[in-house]
């Protein structure tokens, strides 16, 4: 029953230049058939999204408006689809800007229509459709269809003549529309006085118009009440049951309340939710025929896809079939139906529909399994949002009554550095364990993780137990788990102090078939940095990031080249080749948000200390200022805490000692964990205690750096235990023991030398210049000592070149 309307048709081709065009009406005036039609005959390519009130997530959102212009153009919006699956999403405003880049890619111009937008009321979501909407894309022209106006700036845009608006006034058919229609409809003739009458009564109203067809089919007659422009919807679903539903032959009526519940269907979703021989709702009929049947009757059937796959009902059908549904079968029966329908969606793979409809049947045990099924696929995916978001939307204390949705959370918590959470969550699977037999694959994630929690203690015996079991028991299919076990295993080895078999186990898990894959190699590839890092050894650092680099390149692993770039920067850093390193750091300060929050945070730090040796103490104190936005805006207390930290070095660094103080007095140093990244907090507390220089700082700082000392050495990290050697020298020189002094930094510069170490020595400042220079007197690592003095007189040159020219 469509007509052709070209007076609409012209009107939207011929603003089809403007960015924006609004199809805003109440229900049943034909919003999405004109569009529809439009889309049909332009010469522009085009993609569609049919919204619905679970739409009203940001992620969600967002992938599948990406996901309808990636089918057009299948490489658009990649970088942006990357930022929404990542770890931790960038606010709305990060990822607009994203958004806006890419689109300005695309040259062909395309149509991307947004269907029901009336029912998104997420801010998120509404503020990304602003800024879009403000700095509009040459190729991108959206159409929005909803019964209402969006929250957007349509103002702004009807005032600069950019946007194309189609209301109420526009859809209502006129006089000839009408008897084009009816005629078009009831496939015979109609007079113009029953067409006259027929426009007078509905004032053009699309629903009205079809309403007045099936009268004049079912009756050969009309009843005026049923074609009011502004009646209620109670008398079109009267209508509707009284001369459409209850007409119809039992398997009929049976299958449309059998599909009634569904947001869209195909045939064989129709057969699976109404089954033949299931009770009670149960019905022969071929499903095609119903389709068919559907299509027929002009029963507001809405068809979602090209292909005639995929349909969904009118709105107000839909209410009916559900308003009847509800007086024909009881709760359990309609509980039933959603069991159903949960279960063809997740064996078709679409687990997000198939978790929804077990939830609307209030089958809390069904929605649970299909999490503790699906989730550790989500974890192959890397996919820990939606995981969470899966887990938390379960009922009451769902999650602490099953093992498997135990250890999914308990994963989540680790991988956002949630320890506190962590422990509970694992305390929690092993009194389940206790209590009940469980499948094999809980006990090896469990001793993954207890192996984690170990490794974070320097309990490097107890990891490497837990890591080995868990291995032997975690299946081969849950490829992320075993990666993450095989690469805390190697951190045992090496807090143990055994280099050459935490290589061994990286190089061991490399050849593992299973793990034989582009992630896989990119994070083994990266992995042997900590180790090296660790080790004080720069060369193999930057030798091995360059080939993780490139691999990773290869397989476009994101995380894996973030690591990479990240271990050469502070490499190069350490060397004093700062050009080199910024380079590097500057590219991941670029996309903080697609990486994980630790390496931004760390890359930023080191680009900070950059800044700040080349003396740009504005640009420092941003690039510290970054990680303390990043990790508001992403509510990371983990990270901002180590972003405050960094912030009182740099304090420090620029004479801000009252500043940094300050913060001194409220950091808590303990407990240590193992130091396998670039900046660590409990370093710049020593620091600032020395340049307190008083007896009580100084006391502090010897016992705090005795207590480092002892945990560097026992976790086997030379790269720390050269700060903390450093940081004792200066200390004792303080004290006027020099003789002292000189031992510790003998031994420090014994243990850099081999990696090339040189800002380790610069960044103390001058009074470690010139214990370096007493060193050289007693003929002590000369030639070593001499490229750390020159480094010196590098900083002093940049110092006065970045100086404003009324203080040089």
């Amino acid at each position: 029953d469509h007509l052709h309307r070209p007076r609409l048709l012209d009107r939207l081709n011929q603003h089809r230049g403007r960015p924006l065009t609004l199809i805003s009406a109440p229900a049943g005036y034909g919003k999405s058939t004109l569009a529809s039609c439009w889309l049909d005959v332009s010469d522009n390519l085009s993609a569609w999204v049919s919204l619905d009130e679970k739409d009203n997530d940001f992620r969600r959102f967002l992938r599948y408006f990406l996901a309808a212009i990636q089918t057009i153009f299948s490489d658009a919006g990649r970088k942006t689809m990357a930022l929404v699956n990542a770890l931790t999403p960038p606010p709305v405003s990060a990822l607009a800007d994203n958004l806006i880049n890419e689109l300005d890619l695309i040259e062909q111009p395309f149509i991307l229509v947004l269907d029901d937008f009336h029912l998104i009321k997420d801010e998120s979501v509404l503020n990304l459709l602003t800024q879009l909407l403000r700095h509009l894309s040459q190729a991108m022209h959206l159409v929005l269809i909803g019964r209402r106006d969006p929250p957007l700036p349509i103002s702004m845009l009807r005032a600069k003549s950019l946007l194309t608006e189609i209301r109420s006034r526009d859809l209502r058919f006129n006089e000839m529309e009408t008897a084009m229609f009816l005629t078009q409809a009831l496939e015979t003739h109609v007079d113009s006085s029953t067409a006259a009458a027929v426009f007078k009564r509905t004032e053009g109203w699309v629903t009205g118009l079809r309403l007045a067809a099936l009268s004049l089919r079912h009756r050969g007659y009309l009843d005026p009440k049923l074609i009011e422009p502004q009646m209620d919807a109670q008398y079109v679903m009267e209508y509707l049951f009284t001369e459409v539903l209850s007409l119809q032959p039992p398997e009929i009526t049976q299958y449309l309340l059998g599909t009634a519940i569904l947001d869209r269907f195909c045939g064989p979703l129709c057969d699976a939710v109404s089954a033949p021989g299931v009770d009670p709702l149960t019905c022969a009929f071929s499903r095609g025929d119903f389709i068919d049947w559907l299509k027929n009757e002009n029963l507001f059937l809405i068809p979602l896809d090209s292909e005639d796959r995929w349909f969904r009902y009118h709105h107000l059908f839909k209410r009916l079939l559900v308003n009847q549904l509800k007086r024909s079968c009881s709760t359990e029966e309609i509980n039933t139906l959603h069991a159903r329908a949960s279960v063809w969606f997740a064996e078709n793979g679409l687990i997000n529909e198939a978790l929804n409809y077990a939830r609307s049947g209030g089958n809390a045990a069904a929605e649970a399994r299909l999490v503790a099924q699906h989730g550790f696929n989500l974890m192959g995916d890397e996919d820990w949002p939606r995981l969470e978001r899966w887990l938390k939307s379960l009922p009451g204390d769902t999650v602490d009554k099953d093992a498997d949705l135990l250890v999914l959370m308990a994963w989540i918590h680790a991988v956002y550095s949630r320890y506190a959470d962590l422990g509970s969550c694992l305390d929690k699977v092993e009194e389940l364990l206790s209590t009940r037999s469980t499948a094999e694959h809980i006990q090896g994630h469990l001793d993954a993780l207890r192996g984690f929690t170990h490794y974070l203690a320097a309990d490097g015996e107890r990891a490497l137990t837990c890591t080995r079991r868990a291995l032997g028991k975690i299946p081969r299919k849950h490829r992320w788990a075993r990666v993450f076990t095989f690469i805390n295993q190697a951190g045992a080895h090496q807090v143990l102090g055994d280099r050459e078999k935490a290589l061994g186990v990286i190089e061991e898990a490399m050849r593992d078939p299973d793990l034989d894959g582009g992630i896989s190699k990119g994070y083994f590839q990266a992995n042997p940095c900590f180790i090296y890092w660790m080790e004080a050894d720069l060369p193999a650092i930057l030798q091995t990031a360059e080939r993780s680099l490139k691999i990773a390149g290869e397989y476009q692993v994101i995380q894996a080249i973030a690591h990479g770039l990240y271990f050469m920067g502070i490499a190069l850093y350490h060397r004093n080749e700062l050009e080199a390193a910024e380079e590097k750091l500057s590219v991941l300060g670029e996309d903080r948000y697609s990486q994980h929050a630790w390496n931004f945070a760390h890359s930023a730090f080191a680009l900070a200390l950059i800044h700040q040796a080349r003396g740009r103490t504005d640009e420092a104190n941003q690039a510290g200022e970054s990680v303390v936005s990043y990790a508001l805006d992403t509510r990371n207390p983990v990270v901002l805490k180590v972003a405050r930290a960094f912030q009182a070095e740099l304090a420090l660094r620029q004479g801000r000692l009252a500043e940094a103080s300050q913060w001194a007095t409220k950091f808590v140093a303990k407990p240590f964990v193992p130091m396998y990244r670039f900046y660590v907090p409990q370093l710049t507390l020593a620091r600032v205690l020395l340049a307190q220089d008083t007896r009580d700082s100084r006391e502090h700082a010897g016992d705090l750096l005795k207590q480092l000392h002892d945990f560097v050495l026992f976790t086997h990290n030379t790269r720390f235990q050269i700060d903390v050697l450093a940081l004792q020298a200066l200390l004792h020189d303080a004290r006027g023991e020099g003789t002292v002094a000189m031992e510790k930094l003998t031994r420090a510069l014994a243990l850099a030398e081999p990696g090339g170490f040189i800002r380790l020595f610069v960044d103390p400042g001058p009074r470690m210049a010139e214990l370096l220079k007493q060193l050289t007197k007693q003929n002590i690592a000369v030639g070593y000592i001499g490229r750390i003095l020159a480094a010196f007189k590098e900083d002093a040159h940049r110092t006065v070149q970045s100086e404003p020219d009324h203080l040089t």
